[in-house]
């Protein structure tokens, strides 16, 4: 199965929380997948239904499908996600959607520090066209593994009943950070031993606006860390190295041949600016540059100077052309 694993830079996803859901952007990014022959595309935890403390509250279920069904109907099935209200509850989502059918939600278990949100209480496994995934969502990795409680075991069990495998692949949503770090690659590295499966993770570049409390420093999230972990002959192994992680990007993986890539965003179709929706500045016209010189009493002077000065030296170029150009013939 080829994967097209979405790094979208964190201000990006951030900025769901004030614009809404990006429906053009996402179409955009399908067709860009679609192009290189992916079987599903994955965009990082929060995408689009992202919140934040000063936004109202999430969007109901019902509201969340419904939105999802006006993205135009696309043969290439795609996860999305975020926050949103399921009867009375606040949920950290996952969605399938694959023809304009949205697929039963997946609801995270595992609650990162003081996250706001009521877990779930089962995996689940989806299925389109031959194809199947198990989803997870950021801290149902890596908290269980490094907190110990049992968790972890139960969840892989889970996964064990449900036939993860090789032809079966775990995808991993994340708006998490240091992902290349012990604290994530164990617990990656082990669910792959495990489940003798492919651990694929959509990740975010860049540094996010959001922070968390660590001890007693305020950190931010982001970094990149999309890619693919495997276990191969008893040796670990992961796609792409760490140094290219980074970027934001299409990390394109193929779970059965050694044909995985990498590949830039494309700018979004209403704004031609930087990756993270930043436009671009706007070219500065002689008018422009004028009213900004001259916006100040210390501009006006200046602008005046220089025009005084030029038109000083053009009087005395016309006076010394000729002169420099025909010169008397010197007396004998």
């Amino acid at each position: 199965m080829k994967i097209a694993l979405f790094q979208l830079h964190a201000h990006e996803i951030e900025a769901c929380a004030s614009t809404g859901v990006p429906t053009d952007r996402i179409a955009q990014l399908l067709s860009l997948a679609e192009d290189h022959n992916a079987d599903l595309a994955v965009f990082p935890e929060g995408f689009p239904f992202i919140t934040d403390s000063e936004t109202a509250a999430p969007p109901s279920l019902d509201e969340v499908i419904a939105t999802l069904h006006r993205i135009p109907p696309h043969s290439l099935a795609f996860i999305v996600g975020g926050y949103i209200m399921e009867c009375g509850d606040q949920r950290n989502a996952s969605f399938l959607v694959h023809d304009g059918q949205v697929h039963a939600p997946y609801f995270k278990r595992v609650p990162w520090l003081d996250e706001p949100f009521k877990p779930g209480t089962a995996l689940l496994r989806w299925s389109w066209s031959g194809h199947q995934v198990i989803p997870l969502i950021c801290a149902d990795v890596c908290v269980p593994w490094n907190e110990p409680d049992g968790r972890a075991a139960q969840m892989l069990g889970e996964a064990a009943a449900l036939g993860v495998g090789p032809s079966c692949p775990i995808i991993v949503s994340t708006f998490g950070t240091d992902l290349r770090t012990p604290y994530w690659t164990e617990p990656l590295r082990a669910w792959a031993r495990a489940c003798n499966a492919p651990i694929l993770i959509s990740a975010i570049a860049g540094r996010s606006t959001a922070t968390f409390l660590e001890g007693s420093k305020r950190r931010h999230y982001g970094g990149g860390g999309s890619g693919t972990y495997w276990c191969e002959e008893g040796r670990d192994h992961v796609w792409p190295c760490t140094k290219d992680s980074k970027l934001a990007g299409m990390y394109l993986a193929d779970t059965l041949e050694p044909e995985s890539l990498t590949l830039p965003l494309p700018l979004p179709l209403h704004n031609r600016g930087c990756l993270c929706g930043c436009p671009l500045p706007a070219r500065s016209s002689p008018r422009s540059l004028y009213l900004l010189f001259t916006g100040s009493l210390f501009g006006t002077f200046l602008v005046g100077g220089v025009l005084a000065y030029g038109a000083a030296m053009g009087a005395w170029l016309l006076s010394a052309t000729p002169k420099l150009l025909f010169p008397k013939p010197p007396s004998r």
